[in-house]
């Protein structure tokens, strides 16, 4: 399931070297009498190998290793259970000057709180529809040649020590990634709703839990914009808020009135912090 071949640069290893890592975790894709769907699994284990060639090729992203789980499928209570069909993919790079990483927490009160990238009505398969028992049918979809050069630009301000923090909201979407912003740093977020760079969103909803790619979520002084806006020309990019001293998470919106609200940090540490229901 892998392709070996030596690191190499590429628009994402601009400023170093990055190499994948795919592992397979798939239930049964073989047909038999036990398993009658073995052909749709199968095609399912095809077209996620056309994606990961496709996605590396446009990112320039070698796959040096690697490995498959075949046969996830159990029983209980004399029914069949099988694991989702899931690749996951991981990603290694070298850093010259671990000085320059970033966390994700919030840590001056003042500085800014920006969003890079295009928030999209891309809400299927998110957990904000799976908690209305919904599904969606508008996933997230991936332009890799707007995503190269997003991270790209992005790069370029970790370089440069730009940013104060820095973070790629992914589960819960992006009201999850200031949600934990803020509890990770302690510190309040006061956040414009209506100036994250939207395309065809409806409602507030799909602002703050559309699970849209190639999105960050950074804070930095104010004496850094100018230069931050400069980089990222090009790319959607807004000022949507400030860190405050104030221990809590508040959103803003002239547009949608339901979107006006407050959260004690409090709070959302207790919730983070909690168990998950019924484990």
């Amino acid at each position: 399931m892998s392709l070996t071949c030596p690191l190499q640069r590429g628009s994402l290893s601009i400023y170093g070297q990055i190499a994948g890592l795919d592992n397979f975790c798939w239930p049964d894709p073989v047909k038999s009498e036990k398993n009658p769907d073995g052909e749709y699994k199968l095609a399912q284990l095809v077209r996620s190998n056309q994606a990961l060639y496709d996605y590396t090729k446009a990112f320039e992203v070698p796959c040096i290793s690697g490995k498959d789980s075949m046969k996830n499928d159990s029983a209980m209570g004399g029914k069949k259970i099988s694991i989702i069909p899931t690749l996951l993919f991981s990603a290694v790079s070298r850093m010259d000057d671990i000085s320059k990483s970033l966390t994700l927490d919030a840590k001056f009160a003042g500085d800014l709180v920006c969003v890079i990238g295009m928030t999209k009505p891309e809400l299927g398969g998110s957990e904000y529809l799976a908690m209305l028992g919904k599904t969606g049918n508008s996933v997230p979809r991936v332009d890799a040649k707007f995503a190269s050069k997003t991270y790209d630009r992005v790069s370029r301000l970790s370089s440069l020590g730009l940013l104060h923090s820095l973070h790629s909201p992914a589960l819960g979407g992006i009201a999850t990634g200031f949600a934990k912003i803020a509890i990770a740093g302690r510190l309040g977020l006061e956040i414009d709703i209506d100036g994250i760079p939207c395309e065809g969103v409806r409602c507030a909803a799909e602002i703050l839990f559309s699970k849209s790619n190639s999105r960050f979520v950074a804070s930095l002084p104010p004496g850094n914009l100018q230069k931050t806006r400069k980089i990222m020309s090009e790319i959607p990019f807004a000022v949507v808020g400030t860190v405050i001293e104030k221990q809590r998470l508040v959103f803003r919106s002239r547009k949608f009135k339901s979107a006006n609200f407050a959260i004690p940090l409090e709070k959302l540490v207790r919730a983070y912090k909690n168990p998950l229901d019924g484990v």
